[in-house]
C-alpha cells in the first residue's frame, strides 16, 4: 500500500482539528444556551417561592387569631401587587376556575373568567397554569407575552406553584429575550476562539509544507518538528478545550450568585416596604441597621434618625430596656433566648413618649459569623382597645341573657299560673268529694259520740245502785242494746278509714298542684316519668273524667335528670290540649318509653285533629285554633321552649278527623344533651 504523501497527512490533520473544533463549539454552545433557559427557570422558581412565603406569614397569622382570613388574603394581595425586579417584572395570582385574583397591569381582568384567554399560538394560558398546577403542584409553562407598556409578544416563561390553604395560583414569568443576546455574544466569542485555533493549525499546515521543500538532508529534522508541532497543537487544543469550560463554569456560577443575592435583596426589600408591621434589624451592638417605613409610622422616628442607634433606649419603657440588657450576652453568644422564636406582648415607646402596646416577633439570624437580631413589631393599640370593648360587650350581653332568663322564667311561670287559674274550679271540685263525705263523716262522728255519752251516763247509774254481778251485767247489756253499741262500734271503724282516706285524697291533690304551681328553682333533679304523669294526672283528672278515658301503656323508662316543675308543665299543657280536643267522648293514649340514651312521652288522643296549614304554626307563640277565652296560645310555644332547653325534641303529627300525638323525648343525662 502506497504511503501517504506529507500534504495528504496534513490535510488529514486540518480535517480532524477543524471537525473536532466545530464539534466542540456547537456542544458548547448548546450546552450556554441549555444553561441560560435553565438560569431563567431556577430565577423565576426562587421568586414564585418567595411569594409564597409571604403568603404563608399572613396565612399563618389568620390561624394564629391575629387577624381575620379575609383580612390576611387582602394584605397578601397588596404585598405581592406593590413587589417589582428586574425590568418591571411581577407576580400574579388566580384561582382554579381559573378567575384573575390579582394582577398589577392588567386590572380590568381581574375578577374575569380566563379559562378562554389565549397568547399568540393560540395557547389557553392560564387553563395550562391550573394544569400544570393540579398535576404536579408547580412548573414551568413557555409562552408570548408582551412587556407592560408593549404591544411586540416576546417569549417568556413563567414558574406557576398552588397556595393550598386558600386555592391560589402563584406566578411570576421572566422574558428570555436577553437569553438570546447572550447566547450570541457567547457564540461570537466561541467562534472567535476557534477561528484562532483554526488558522493557528492552518498557519502551522503552511509553514510545514513550505518547510518540506527543503533540501531531503534536513527532512528528518521536519519530520520531527512536525511531530513536536502536532503534539504542541494538541497540548494547545486540550488546554483551549480546558480553559473554554472552565470559563464557561466561572461565568455561569458568578451569573447565578449575582441573581440569586439581588433576587434575595429584592424580595426582602420589597416585602419590609410592603409590610404593615415594623420591621427593626439590630447588630450584635444592639444598635439598628434597618428601620423599615412602617416603623417610622408607628415609632415616629425616620430612618436616619434610627439607624445607629440603640434600639431599646429609643424604643423601649425602663423595665423591659433592663430584662434585655442581662439576657443580650447569652444571645450574643448562642443565638437563642427566652423571646426567640416566640409572640411577646410588650410595652413600647414612640418619639413623642406616649406608650402603647405592642406584639412582638423575635428571631436570630447569623450576619458576619454574629449573631444580630431580627424582631417583627405589630401596634396591637387597636385590638386592645377592641378587646376592652369586646369584654364590655360581653357583660352587656350577660346582663341582657339573664334579663332573658328572668323573662323567660316569669313566661313560664305566667303561663302555668295561668293553665291552674283554668284548671283552678275542677281542683276545687276534687276537693270538694272528699270534703264532703268527710263532713258528713264528721256530723255521724258527732251523733255516736252523743249516744256513747248517754249511753255511759246510764251505765253510772246502773253501777251505782247496789244489785249483783248478773243484774248488773244483764243491765250493762240492756243499755248497750238500746243504744246500738255494737253497730256504732263497727261504724266508727269504717268513718274513720273513710275519713282518713278523704283527707289523703285531699292531701295528695294539694301536694300535686303545690308542686306543679311553685316556680322552677333552676335544681335539675333525677325523677321517674311515670310518678310524674300520675302526679300531673292527678291534676288535671277533673278536666278529663267527664268525657275521656284514659289508656296507659308504660316502658321501662329509666330515671331521668330534669327540671320537674316544667316537665310536669309540658305534659299539662298536652294533656289539656288532648282533652279539649275532644268534644263528646274519646280516648286518651298515654306512652312512655326509651332508647340508648334518652326517654320518650306519647300523648294522643281521639280528637278533631289539626289542619296540616295549622299543624306547621302550632309551636309559634300566641297561635291558637281554640275559639276566644280559651288558651293563650303559648302552651305549646313554652313547652317547645322547654324541651328545647333540656336537650331534647317536641313533634306533632295529626290527621283531620281522627286525632293527634305529640311525642316528646328528653336525653336521660344533662351530659348526652
Amino acid at each position: 500500500m502506497k504511503k501517504p504523501t506529507l500534504t495528504a497527512r496534513l490535510a488529514i490533520i486540518l480535517i480532524v482539528v477543524l471537525t473536532g473544533f466545530t464539534a466542540i463549539t456547537l456542544f458548547s454552545i448548546d450546552g450556554l444556551k441549555q444553561a441560560l433557559f435553565q438560569e431563567k427557570h431556577l430565577q423565576t422558581r426562587f421568586l414564585v417561592e418567595g411569594a409564597e412565603t409571604l403568603l404563608k406569614h399572613y396565612y399563618d397569622e389568620s390561624q394564629s387569631g391575629t387577624i381575620s382570613e379575609a383580612e390576611a388574603k387582602k394584605r397578601a394581595i397588596h404585598a405581592l401587587q406593590s413587589l417589582r425586579y428586574g425590568d418591571a417584572n411581577y407576580f400574579w395570582i388566580n384561582d382554579h376556575q381559573p378567575v384573575l385574583i390579582m394582577h398589577p397591569y392588567n386590572l380590568e381582568q381581574v375578577g374575569q373568567d380566563l379559562s378562554l384567554f389565549k397568547d399568540p399560538n393560540g395557547k389557553f394560558l392560564f387553563n395550562e397554569f391550573v394544569d400544570v398546577v393540579e398535576a404536579r403542584g408547580e412548573g414551568i409553562v413557555h409562552y408570548l407575552w408582551p412587556k407592560p407598556g408593549e404591544d411586540k409578544p416576546l417569549e417568556k416563561i413563567s414558574y406557576v406553584k398552588g397556595f393550598k390553604p386558600w386555592q391560589w395560583i402563584i406566578g411570576s414569568g421572566i422574558y428570555v429575550d436577553d437569553v438570546e443576546d447572550t447566547f450570541l455574544s457567547s457564540a461570537v466569542f466561541l467562534g472567535i476562539v476557534s477561528t484562532s485555533i483554526t488558522l493557528l493549525v492552518f498557519t502551522s499546515v503552511i509553514i510545514i509544507r513550505r518547510e518540506a521543500t527543503f533540501q531531503k538532508k534536513e527532512y528528518e529534522t521536519i519530520v520531527s518538528a512536525n511531530d513536536t508541532l502536532e503534539t504542541q497543537v494538541s497540548v494547545r487544543t486540550s488546554e483551549l478545550e480546558v480553559a473554554t469550560e472552565e470559563i464557561k463554569l466561572s461565568r455561569d456560577n458568578a451569573i447565578k450568585d449575582k441573581q440569586r443575592l439581588e433576587y434575595s435583596e429584592a424580595v426582602f426589600r420589597g416585602m419590609a416596604q410592603a409590610a404593615q408591621d415594623a420591621i427593626i434589624l439590630i447588630d450584635s451592638n444592639a444598635d439598628v441597621i434597618f428601620w423599615n417605613p412602617s416603623a417610622e409610622r408607628i415609632f415616629g422616628y425616620t430612618v436616619d434618625e434610627a439607624m445607629g442607634q440603640d434600639l431599646h433606649s429609643l424604643i423601649a419603657n425602663t423595665e423591659e430596656a433592663e430584662l434585655f440588657r442581662k439576657a443580650f450576652p447569652k444571645f450574643l453568644a448562642t443565638g437563642s433566648g427566652a423571646a426567640i422564636g416566640k409572640l411577646t406582648e410588650l410595652t413600647a415607646r414612640r418619639k413623642s413618649g406616649e406608650c402603647f402596646p405592642v406584639e412582638l416577633s423575635l428571631n436570630s439570624v447569623v450576619i458576619n459569623h454574629l449573631w444580630q437580631a431580627l424582631g417583627i413589631v405589630r401596634d396591637i393599640s387597636d385590638r386592645k382597645h377592641a378587646e376592652a370593648l369586646l369584654v364590655e360587650e360581653s357583660k352587656q350581653q350577660a346582663m341582657l341573657i339573664l334579663e332573658l332568663k328572668t323573662t323567660q322564667t316569669k313566661l313560664l311561670q305566667s303561663e302555668k299560673m295561668a293553665a291552674v287559674g283554668q284548671l283552678s274550679a275542677g281542683v276545687a271540685h276534687e276537693i270538694n268529694n272528699p270534703v264532703g263525705f268527710i263532713s258528713s263523716n264528721i256530723n255521724s262522728l258527732k251523733s255516736y259520740l252523743n249516744k256513747l255519752f248517754q249511753m255511759l251516763d246510764e251505765i253510772k247509774q246502773a253501777t251505782a245502785t247496789p244489785s249483783s254481778k248478773e243484774a248488773l251485767a244483764t243491765a250493762i247489756s240492756n243499755i248497750e242494746l238500746n243504744y246500738e253499741f255494737d253497730y256504732i262500734k263497727e261504724d266508727l271503724i269504717d268513718l274513720i278509714s273513710e275519713t282518713k282516706e278523704g283527707t289523703d285524697r285531699i292531701q295528695k291533690i294539694v301536694a300535686d298542684l303545690k308542686g306543679f304551681a311553685r316556680a322552677s328553682d333552676g335544681e335539675w333533679e333525677t325523677v321517674e316519668l311515670q310518678k310524674e304523669i300520675e302526679s300531673t294526672l292527678n291534676v288535671v283528672w277533673n278536666e278529663i273524667k267527664y268525657h275521656c278515658t284514659v289508656e296507659k301503656n308504660y316502658g321501662d323508662t329509666p330515671p331521668i335528670e330534669c327540671l320537674r316543675s316544667e316537665i310536669n308543665q309540658v305534659i299539662m299543657n298536652l294533656l289539656i290540649n288532648a282533652s279539649q280536643a275532644i268534644k263528646d267522648k274519646g280516648t286518651i293514649f298515654i306512652r312512655t318509653g326509651c332508647t340508648d340514651k334518652s326517654a320518650w312521652i306519647e300523648i294522643e288522643d281521639t280528637g278533631k285533629g289539626i289542619d296540616a296549614d295549622d299543624l306547621e304554626n302550632i309551636f309559634d307563640p300566641f297561635f291558637t285554633t281554640k275559639p276566644v277565652g280559651v288558651g293563650t296560645g303559648l302552651g305549646l310555644s313554652v313547652s317547645y321552649g322547654i324541651i328545647e332547653k333540656h336537650g331534647g325534641t317536641l313533634s306533632a303529627t295529626s290527621t283531620v278527623g281522627v286525632g293527634s300525638q305529640f311525642r316528646m323525648t328528653i336525653p336521660t343525662n344533662r351530659s348526652v344533651a
